[in-house]
């Protein structure tokens, strides 16, 4: 934590005088450093109230007082002594448990995971969905609404595997992503395939300078840093099963009347369950970006990949291999009603060996388009959101030497509303639509391919209400129900509930249940895993966290394997070793078996 800057802070709102004056001001942070916006500062018996500014600051007329009260929304409140030049400088003690959704940077920092698919997991309405054999692996899915999973946003760039769907997490090292984002299954509309199982957005970056060593079942490396302008970071691991590393990089920086963005990722993997069950996966990708603001907001973005993977199953191999390029402009309005529209290409090319499992050695180019367009809204208890997007997608390969072009026309609409009439209630509804293009499996497997292409196509509706006593109490109740036509067909449907409860300052309950209820049958088409079937996930989580000492994480969690429930219980406990240093020690089952490893983290704030 950067207190020393606080006094500076301080005394430049008001100068270092020591003479008696009537103005009160100052600045509210929370534990860790940032600044708490809306923050309500008052003067006990006295009727005075002012709050603080998007930056944390405040100044109020009180002349003779001694003592401020600062409260916040899920803060603990404080009074503040107010010094003889009439500045406050107030620390505050946020939940931040309440604040998040999901588990914060703070949070996945001290979870006993290793890999990042099983932090994400634990925001609410989020399933895990693992596979007893290497694909198509690990993927997560918002309200179990999409066999094979959502879309995984790496280095600013969608990555998938056009040729299979193989799990992208496969090439992630352990304990590497830093924090992360989950966006609904209604915002299928921004990046089109996939995107209606939700969409994960990773970030392996630093906020300064950390390190992190691991030894145990696994063994891992982490390293990075940030100067605000531009990120580095690498890291490794390895265990009996697998091996994993990456490296990746970015900059953002002013140019012109902009701000341009470099992000590139290279990492690889292996993962063997046996000397004739083994996967070997690489992935690398570069994005550039470019975003002005002003009245209207125009964003450019342009990315290119390559994916492969070797696998040996059964003792027999295959092999396939994936590159994409894309580009995509964005103009937005920034006013209250905002009107927006979208514009993308992608092109993908790949091919799949598999001969000696019976399957002809295919591949293809699939080129897509995109153009979306529509209007935002907001005011202080409405937010409403309206788009309507198009999408082309055209296949360009074949098998046994022959061509089977074909094309198909998708569309992905929304309307979502939220209401929030006061600061206890708010209620999110929408109806939406989506797609899965077939991956070049489903496709070539089928013998011949014949000119029908079958596209997941859905329509779903939602809602999601939620109340909160604003102080240490959240609760949240969803459902979900989807009509879905194509590769599959038939329906989905989703119910879940979740409440954070801040016991005491250091104690927080974090817990969700869900019940995901797909029934469909599918069209003739290979894909891996198993198929969907009715299953309850969720997790209940409890932390307790002392501010600079110790702090515990135990979980209990039900994910899937297969669809089939898989229940177990982790933990993990650090604690500080020095300035900046933390020791801990975390344990988690995987796939049945348990994995405990202790290190040491390095993190100045």
């Amino acid at each position: 934590m950067k207190t020393t800057l606080l006094p500076a802070l301080a005394l430049v709102l008001l100068g270092a005088s020591s003479a008696p004056v009537s103005l009160v001001a100052g600045a509210v942070r929370d534990q860790a450093g940032a600044p708490i916006a809306g923050a309500v500062v008052s003067v006990p018996g006295r009727k005075i109230v002012t709050s603080t500014g998007p930056d944390g600051t405040f100044a109020l007329e009180a002349p003779g007082v001694t003592v401020v009260r600062i409260g916040c929304r899920f803060c603990r409140s404080v009074d503040v002594p107010v010094a003889a030049d009439g500045t406050v400088v107030a620390i505050v003690r946020r939940y931040t448990a309440l604040t998040a959704r999901g588990p914060s940077r703070d949070d996945v920092a001290a979870l006993p995971y290793a890999h990042v698919e099983s932090d994400i997991a634990l925001t609410p309405f989020v399933q895990l969905e693992n596979s007893s054999t290497i694909l198509p692996g690990p993927q997560l899915s918002d309200r179990g609404s999409q066999r094979g999973g959502g879309l995984v946003l790496d280095a600013g760039a969608p990555d998938y595997d056009v040729v299979a769907n193989g799990s992208p997490f496969y090439t992630i090292p352990d304990r590497y992503v830093q924090a992360f984002s989950v966006a609904p299954q209604s915002d299928a509309y921004l990046y089109g395939d996939l995107a209606d199982g939700g969409t994960f957005v990773l970030d392996p970056s630093s906020e300064g300078r950390d390190a992190a060593v691991t030894s145990g079942t696994d063994t891992a490396f982490r390293v990075a840093a940030s100067t605000g302008v531009a990120n580095v970071a690498a890291g490794f691991s390895r265990d009996e099963d697998e091996r994993r590393q990456s490296v990746d990089a970015s900059l953002l920086a002013p140019v012109a009347d902009g701000t341009v963005g470099v992000d590139a990722s290279f990492a690889d993997g292996r993962y063997a369950l046996d000397p004739r069950n083994a996967i070997w996966t690489s992935y690398g990708v570069l994005h550039a970006s470019y975003e002005r603001t002003r009245d209207v907001t125009v964003r450019a973005d342009a990315f290119a990949d390559r994916g492969t993977y070797r696998e040996y199953s059964r003792g027999s191999p295959l092999s396939t291999e994936w590159s994409d390029a894309g580009a995509s402009v964005t103009v937005r309005s920034n006013a209250a009603i905002a009107p927006f529209v979208t514009a993308a290409v992608r092109s993908s090319t790949g091919y799949y060996d598999a001969i000696p499992f019976g399957i002809a050695r295919f591949g293809s180019s699939v080129a897509q388009q995109q153009i979306t367009a529509g209007v935002h809204a907001s005011t202080a208890t409405l937010d409403v959101l309206a788009a309507f997007g198009v999408h082309g997608a055209q296949y360009d390969g074949g098998v046994y030497g022959l061509k089977f072009p074909a094309s198909a026309t998708m569309t992905a609409p929304v309307l979502r509303v939220r209401y929030a009439p006061d600061a206890h209630w708010a209620l999110t509804a929408s109806a939406s639509g989506g797609f899965e293009i077939p991956t070049l499996l489903a496709r070539y497997s089928i013998e011949p391919p014949g000119d029908a292409i079958y596209v997941d196509r859905d329509a779903t509706t939602e809602g999601t209400l939620e109340w909160t006593d604003g102080a240490r109490l959240r609760l949240a109740a969803t459902a979900l129900r989807r009509n879905v036509r194509g590769l599959d067909t038939g329906t989905i449907g989703a119910a879940g509930l979740s409440g954070t409860y801040q016991i005491a300052p250091d104690i927080a309950v974090r817990a969700w249940w869900m019940r995901s209820s797909p029934f469909a049958t599918t069209a003739p088409g290979f894909r891996f895993g198993a198929r969907p079937r009715p299953a309850d996930t969720g997790s209940a989580w409890i932390t307790y966290e002392n501010p600079d000492a110790l702090r515990v994480d135990a979980i209990w969690r039900q994910d899937l394997i297969d669809y089939l429930p898989d229940a177990h219980f982790d933990a993990a406990i650090s604690g500080p070793l020095a300035r900046d240093l933390r020791w801990f020690v975390g344990s988690e089952r995987r796939y049945g078996e348990r994995y405990t490893d202790l290190g040491l983290r390095f993190n100045p704030r």
